[in-house]
């Protein structure tokens, strides 16, 4: 049995409606900004689950989906997002993209052939969590629960810790926990981890990839975007910048 947080396919129409939400909260009270600033981090979590609901193990996106999905995780924001306050001081929360992908152990993948992995009938979806952190902490989300019999190895968990480097580049660390498969109905699964890091700057594509727990023939690839966040017109430009995306991978692809 599986006990999985509910995504809302409905809630995708809501993208285009919500921007113009978003243009007046400048000038909203501020208990009316918080809940703008709530509703932001709702639906970009949700952006994803728009694209693709992987199914509790692992799921075979329609390619188009995929390449949507990939083209968007691969691309910056043009013009580039510039926070509107002072770049030097330390923002206090991060927003992470993730999209997590199960693929051979040999396919070689870099951020230029990222769109085509949709065409390759051998890659599939793991998961596209986002996660809203604070550096130098950790933030864990349970994705899943699995209780009793389990086919096959499935995403529960996902960890971060963020650090910045000594080169002022974003250090994060990802520990991801699986389910491993059970055939025994009295017992839960056994929880495997797994982890890898990655390095970069702001709303750049990073890579990275680790083991996949019980298949050497197996490896989890990671497309990693990170988004600072000072202040509440940091979280509205990114939910543009995520919206303008969308559109050009529609138009493109």
């Amino acid at each position: 049995m599986t006990k999985r947080v509910p995504t809302d396919r409905g809630i995708c129409h809501l993208r285009r409606a919500f921007s113009f939400q978003m243009t007046r909260g400048a000038r909203c009270p501020l208990a009316r900004r918080l809940r703008l600033r709530a509703a932001c981090i709702g639906v970009l979590s949700l952006s994803a689950a728009c694209a693709s609901t992987p199914s509790p193990a692992t799921s075979k996106a329609p390619p188009a989906e995929l390449a949507t999905l990939l083209y968007e995780a691969s691309h910056s924001c043009q013009p580039p997002l510039v926070s509107k306050s002072s770049a030097a001081e330390p923002a206090p929360e991060l927003f992470v993209e993730t999209v997590l992908l199960d693929v051979p152990a040999a396919a070689r993948v870099s951020v230029a052939n990222l769109t085509s992995l949709a065409d390759d009938s051998d890659v599939r979806v793991l998961g596209t969590p986002h996660l809203v952190g604070k550096p130098e902490g950790q933030t864990t989300s349970i994705l899943e629960q699995h209780l009793g019999t389990l086919a096959r190895p499935a995403l529960s968990q996902l960890s971060l810790i963020a650090k910045q480097s000594d080169s002022a580049l974003h250090l994060l660390e990802f520990e991801l926990g699986f389910s491993l498969p059970n055939a025994d109905p009295a017992r839960n699964p056994e929880l495997a981890r797994t982890s890898f890091f990655v390095e970069g700057s702001a709303d750049q594509a990073l890579l990275g990839s680790a083991d996949y727990p019980g298949d050497p023939q197996r490896k989890i690839f990671a497309v990693v975007k990170i988004y600072p966040l000072r202040t509440n017109d940091d979280l509205r430009a990114h939910f543009e910048c995520k919206m303008q995306l969308h559109r050009q991978a529609l138009e493109r692809l």
